[in-house]
């Protein structure tokens, strides 16, 4: 057995041991005060009880916004709400379901860029990237500020599609086609801004990766990682086709939200820890936005062994040239990552403000600790071949000023023991700003909660008169009334939320109905008589299409590992 195999095991023992101390505020009893923790648990519920109802996929919450139903599901992430399920079942609380999901995020995270970083540099450099990597304020930020749990997940995955990049590059490995895409699904499901900005460092690698082949494997290479990247975009498209196609009917953020949290470069390099918010400019900011200091070392040691690389004359000790690529792009990622937060970056933002929507710049915070971990692991690889004590006096003294300078990061700020009916009975929209309204429904009328049928009063309108026999609201997606309309007509208002896949029936009749001129909800006339109304959401041709895309993206993943498996 070679030494870095029998390494293998002993590094990830310890790599899962500091991962665990990472999360160990986890384990206590009770939530804590962050700012997405409610939603994310009101979330969980409503797709547990969703999934119970047998939607699949799951898209529409019809308790939220005070009973009217809410697309939630199809503009939110789904994979944390899919992981869950089994735990729920399994017993576990919602609480408890939420702050495990957060500990296996890390689990994944640490073990992932274990894989990435290994294969690279080795194993001992390797775990030291991996630490790095999650020994992080933003990771702890992510974790016990935001709560912020797709981010959570989206950052767990990427080191898993750069591994299997790195596989395919050079061990020419065809199951990391599927295992590839299987981790771009992933960061897709579980937070499509964070990916996004994710994509281009992607390119950037596998560019990198295309160097020094020949040209038929070149060739090769990019179909392979074509075929995973398609592969993925179809896994998810049930996903990101309907919620792409969907941000039409729903109000944006101003183009320019970004300028309101772009940083100052003080902040990156050390900012107080807060359990506040990001505000409008950098005074108010109650959270903090450094990238670590020991992160911050990885980069200057970087840069110091480059210089006395360059000034040594011995070639038997200068890392190889492929070595030398990996720390400039890692450099330069850094670098442009860091330049993408700050004031001057302005102008770059405003010409892709309208493309691609990206709220938040210093989201990047998570690619800059990436590549500062990884070039970690190139500065240790570098000098353990004819400097170990001085490579392992690094590889330690970088780990102890980590483990010290996030010492005070490991803490909640308020542990809480709020019932589990405060979150079931929480018929909010689980959004700050109640963004995935359409715009048809922004008005004040969805504030108060009505009766599901009515008979509705609209000047120039038919005014009925008459009553309501019986309710029945077997699902989420089905609602039906019987109802009596004793004048010549009556104009019927149904207090659900339109949104596209919306169908009503009366007496087994497709019925037109307005939700324009009605603040969202659906008004149609009915005649003099008893009457049966069935309204329910199905799924649009533009969602079905989506749906078999990812069944059939599914039959295709399948079927390939199967043959891999006994090729």
């Amino acid at each position: 057995m070679k030494k870095k195999n029998r390494n293998f095991w002993p590094a990830l023992i310890i790599l899962l041991f500091v991962t665990l101390i990472a999360v160990k505020a986890l384990f206590k009893p009770g939530f804590y005060t962050n700012h997405d923790g409610e939603h994310q648990i009101v979330r969980l519920h409503q797709f547990h009880k969703l999934l119970n109802e047998g939607q699949i996929p799951v898209r529409w919450a019809g308790d939220l916004r005070n009973g009217y139903g809410y697309p939630l599901f199809i503009f939110s992430y789904r994979l944390p709400w899919y992981l869950g399920e089994p735990l729920l079942r399994l017993g576990f609380s919602l609480v408890n379901t939420i702050k495990a999901l957060f500990i296996i995020a890390m689990l994944l995270s640490a073990v992932f860029m274990f894989l990435w970083q290994k294969e690279l540099w080795g194993v001992w450099a390797g775990l030291l990237a991996s630490v790095l990597y999650i020994w992080a304020p933003y990771r702890f930020s992510v974790n016990l500020v935001r709560a912020a749990l797709g981010e959570a997940f989206a950052i767990a995955f990427a080191p898993l599609l750069f591994y299997s990049l790195q596989r395919l590059a050079k061990a020419k490995d065809r199951r990391f086609i599927y295992i590839g895409a299987l981790a771009f699904t992933g960061m897709l499901l579980s937070h499509a801004i964070t990916t996004w900005l994710y994509l281009p460092v992607v390119a950037g690698y596998t560019a990198l990766l295309l160097v020094n082949l020949t040209k038929n494997q070149r060739l090769m290479l990019i179909k392979r990682i074509s075929g995973l990247l398609a592969l993925g975009l179809g896994l998810s498209a049930f996903y990101w086709l309907p919620a792409g196609y969907g941000r039409r009917f729903i109000p944006a953020l101003g183009a320019e939200f970004f300028v309101d949290h772009l940083l100052i470069l003080k902040q990156l390099l050390y900012s107080p820890w807060g359990y506040t918010f990001s505000m409008p400019g950098v005074e108010q900011d109650g959270m903090s936005f450094q990238a670590g200091i020991a992160q911050w070392l990885a980069v200057a040691a970087v840069l110091v062994s480059a210089v006395y690389f360059w000034l040594v004359k011995k070639s038997s000790r200068k890392p190889d040239q492929a070595d030398n690529r990996l720390v400039a792009f890692f450099l330069l990622t850094f670098g442009f990552s860091i330049f993408l937060m700050v004031e001057p970056s302005r102008v770059v933002w405003k010409m892709f403000s309208q493309v691609v929507l990206i709220d938040y710049p210093w989201r990047l915070i998570s690619i800059s600790v990436l590549a500062a971990s990884s070039l970690a692991g190139a500065v240790f690889k570098s000098w353990e071949k004819f400097r170990w004590p001085l490579a392992w006096s690094f590889f330690a003294g970088l780990l102890l000023v980590a483990f010290y300078t996030n010492r005070n990061h490991l803490k909640v700020n308020q542990y809480t023991f709020f019932p589990e009916s405060f979150y079931t009975e929480n018929v909010g929209t689980s959004n700050s700003y109640d963004e995935y309204t359409p715009y048809w429904g922004r008005g004040d009328y969805l504030k108060t909660r009505r009766d599901i049928l009515e008979f509705a009063l609209k000047p120039g309108a038919p005014q009925g008169q008459g009553r309501i026999l019986n309710i029945d609201r077997p699902n989420s997606t089905q609602i039906e009334v019987d109802f009596e309309v004793t004048s010549p007509q009556a104009l019927m208002r149904l207090n659900s939320l339109y949104y596209p896949g919306w169908q009503l029936f009366l007496d087994d009749q497709v019925v037109k109905f307005d939700y324009q001129s009605s603040q969202g909800v659906m008004d149609f006339i009915s005649p003099e008589g008893k009457h049966h109304l069935q309204a329910v959401f199905k799924e649009t041709p533009l969602r079905l299409t989506a749906d078999w895309l990812s069944v059939l993206s599914l039959l295709i993943l399948v079927i390939g590992l199967w043959k891999q498996k006994y090729a």
